[in-house]
C-alpha cells in the first residue's frame, strides 16, 4: 500500500483527473516492475502453500457427472433442438428452454449445458425451425420470423417441444420448468399461460 500511495502522491493533480508528466513514467514502470516481481514470487500453486496448524479437509467433487448431449433436426428427430442431459439411473428435473431471436447458438447451448450440470435434463427448443424456419442459427432473420408469426403459433411449437421433453426417460413429468432468455422468456410467458397442464 504504501509503495503505490507514495507514488501517486508525487503526481500532480489537474482538474478531477490525474495525469502523469514523462519525467514520472520511469518511477511508475518501476513501481510496476517492483510489483511484478513480488507477485512472481508467490506460489503458483495451492499445493505449494503452507499451513500452519489444522490442514484445510481435501473434498471431494461429487458434482463430476457425465453429459449427453443430442443435436435434433426436424428431418431426421421429427423435433429440432439440442438436448443435454446428465447420465443418471433416476429420472430427474426437466427444462423446455426457449431461445432468444438469434436461435439456438452456442451460447444457448452453453446455457443448456451449464442447467444439465445443474442435473436438469434440458431441450433447447429451435422454434424457428419448427416454425419452417431451418438453419443453423438465426442471427440476421429472427427479427423478421418474430414479427410474421403469431403467439398461437409459438404457443404450437412450444407445446410439440414440451411433450418431446416430458417423452424422456431420464425426464420426471412432475418436475420440469420452462424458460426463455429475451424473445424466449416473452415466448415462454405466454406458453405457460396459455397452457394449463405446465
Amino acid at each position: 500500500m504504501a509503495l503505490f500511495s507514495s507514488t501517486f502522491r508525487e503526481f500532480p493533480k489537474r482538474g478531477t483527473d490525474f495525469y502523469t508528466p514523462l519525467s514520472n513514467l520511469s518511477r511508475f514502470r518501476n513501481c510496476k516492475l517492483e510489483v511484478e516481481g513480488l507477485l512472481n514470487s508467490l506460489p503458483l500453486a495451492y499445493e505449494r502453500v503452507r499451513f500452519r496448524g489444522r490442514q484445510p479437509k481435501k473434498r471431494e467433487d461429487k458434482t463430476h457427472m457425465q453429459i449427453i448431449e443430442r443435436s435434433l433436426s426436424s428431418k431426421s428427430d421429427g423435433i429440432a433442438g439440442y438436448l443435454v442431459y446428465p447420465e443418471r439411473t433416476t429420472p430427474g428435473p426437466g427444462l423446455l428452454l426457449i431461445h432468444p431471436k438469434s436461435g439456438v447458438t452456442d451460447y444457448i447451448k452453453i446455457e443448456a449445458r451449464k442447467f444439465a450440470r445443474l442435473g436438469y435434463s434440458t431441450f433447447a427448443l429451435n422454434v424457428f425451425e419448427q416454425l419452417g424456419y431451418p438453419a443453423a442459427t438465426h442471427i440476421e432473420t429472427g427479427s423478421q420470423i418474430q414479427a410474421k408469426t403469431s403467439d398461437a403459433d409459438f404457443t404450437r411449437v412450444q407445446a410439440e417441444g414440451w411433450r418431446y421433453l416430458l417423452s424422456q426417460s431420464h425426464v420426471n413429468p412432475k418436475r420440469v420448468a420452462v424458460c426463455g432468455y429475451c424473445m424466449g422468456g416473452r415466448l415462454a410467458i405466454h406458453f405457460v399461460a396459455a397452457t394449463p397442464e405446465v
